[in-house]
């Protein structure tokens, strides 16, 4: 019995390479590698950097021009408190650089 990622990819693979649109959640693991993605769009924070990272770059597996967005909330702010996991303070520094917005 295929995986559930087998079965994703298997019919992405059946689409159109021009379809416009594909929206998925934990689908883009490792190992994942539909080469059409040109988008990737996070709402809201990403929960690790290792996680938006690894995600982002499926976004570039043909080696074409692509792009990851994050949509905050205008009134987000980089928590006074870090987290205590690297990868969770990664990301919320990462996210509050001057060039992320």
């Amino acid at each position: 019995m295929p995986s559930q990622q087998d079965a994703i990819l298997a019919i992405l693979n059946a689409l159109p390479t021009e379809q416009p649109i594909i929206a998925a959640t934990s689908a883009l693991r490792i190992r994942f590698d539909y080469p059409y993605i040109r988008f990737v769009i996070y709402i809201d924070t990403p929960e690790k950097a290792t996680a938006f990272f690894q995600k982002s770059s499926r976004a570039e597996r043909d080696r074409q021009k692509a792009l990851s967005i994050v949509f905050l909330s205008a009134t987000w702010k980089l928590p006074p408190e870090r987290p205590l996991c690297l990868d969770h303070t990664a990301i919320q520094i990462y996210l509050a650089q001057m060039f992320c917005s």
